[in-house]
C-alpha cells in the first residue's frame, strides 16, 4: 500500500510542477503580453511552480498518515480543506476586481487540482484495500 501512495505522491508532484508552469504561460499568452514580459512570466512560473511544489509536498504528507491511522479524513480531507483556503482567496479576489478575465478564472485551477488530486487518490486506496 505504500508503494501505492509513494507512487501517486510523485505522479502528484510532477503534474502540479508541469500544469503551473502551463496554466501561468497559458494566462500571459491569452493576455497578449510582449515577448519581454512573457520572459519574465516564464521564469516567475519556474520560481513559483518550484514554491507551490513544495507546499504541494508538504500537504500531501498527511496522505501517508493512512497507513498508520486508517483515517480517511485525516490522510484525505484534511488536505483538500489546506488547498480551500488559497482558492478562497483567489475566488474573491477575482470577483471583486473591476473586469474579471477567463484567464483570473484559470488561475483558481492551479488550486482545485490538488483537491482533485486527493479524492482520486481515496478512491483508488480505499478500493485497493477492499480488493486485497
Amino acid at each position: 500500500m505504500k508503494k501505492r501512495i509513494s507512487r501517486y505522491y510523485f505522479i502528484q508532484l510532477l503534474v502540479g510542477l508541469l500544469f503551473y508552469i502551463l496554466i501561468l504561460n497559458l494566462m500571459g499568452a491569452i493576455n497578449q503580453i510582449d515577448d519581454y514580459a512573457k520572459g519574465r512570466l516564464f521564469v516567475l512560473s519556474i520560481i513559483g511552480c518550484l514554491m507551490y511544489t513544495f507546499f504541494n509536498g508538504l500537504i500531501h504528507l498527511f496522505n501517508f498518515s493512512y497507513l498508520k491511522k486508517q483515517s480517511n479524513f485525516l490522510a484525505f480531507y484534511i488536505p483538500i480543506f489546506i488547498w480551500c483556503i488559497p482558492l478562497t482567496v483567489t475566488v474573491a479576489e477575482t470577483i471583486h476586481s473591476n473586469i474579471p478575465k477567463i484567464s483570473d478564472w484559470l488561475f483558481n485551477l492551479i488550486w482545485i487540482q490538488p483537491m482533485l488530486y486527493n479524492l482520486l487518490l481515496k478512491k483508488a486506496v480505499v478500493n485497493g484495500i477492499r480488493n486485497q
